[in-house]
């Protein structure tokens, strides 16, 4: 059997995120974004990026698609910690690694999927993986979905984000004082 080409197992995650609920302005290719963390604020892009609402941030982002391409791995997934997704699927040539990202250490494997599950592992996962899910693991993340979604969600990854905004901007701006939490 022919393994499927990179191209046609992204065509075929971004038909799973379709049927999760995700629509086309939930679904942006190609996207980019602010890498704040940086120690120069610059612009990365993801192939694929998903958001449970509109207009997309760090603070509703879900997931994001990335393709082995020479770096792969953790080293690969870090590279995108700023935008905000607390899930990754890494395109690699055999086949689709789920990465979790945490808010601090390094993005953890959370498990294969294999070219012929890809279908059934969305479908498995709706209730955790639908943009109105993500939403509430994002914005409640002490609520009731905790205990089954926080495998893949570090609460403090939207905090640390959320502080080095206000860095950046804090620096761009002149100010010297930095919040110690920017969440109230």
């Amino acid at each position: 059997m022919a393994i499927e080409s990179d191209t046609a197992l992204y065509e075929r995650v971004k038909k799973g995120f379709s049927a999760l609920g995700y629509t086309s302005e939930l679904i942006r290719e190609n996207y980019e974004f602010a890498d704040v963390i940086s120690p120069n604020v610059r612009l990365q892009t993801v192939p694929l990026a998903t958001f449970f609402q509109d207009p997309p941030s760090y603070q509703n982002a879900c997931f994001a698609v990335v393709f082995s391409n020479g770096l792969s791995g953790a080293p690969l997934v870090e590279q995108y910690r700023s935008l905000g997704a607390p899930q990754f699927l890494e395109i690699t040539s055999t086949g689709i690694v789920r990465w979790g990202m945490p808010s601090q250490g390094n993005p953890k494997n959370l498990g294969n999927i294999s070219p012929a599950d890809i279908e059934k592992t969305f479908n498995d996962n709706r209730g955790k993986w639908s943009p109105s899910a993500m939403s509430r693991v994002k914005t409640l993340a002490l609520g009731p979905q905790r205990a089954y979604q926080l495998d893949f969600f570090d609460i403090g990854l939207m905090p640390m984000l959320d502080r080095q905004v206000q860095v950046k901007l804090n620096r761009h701006w002149g100010r010297h004082e930095v919040p110690s939490s920017s969440r109230g």
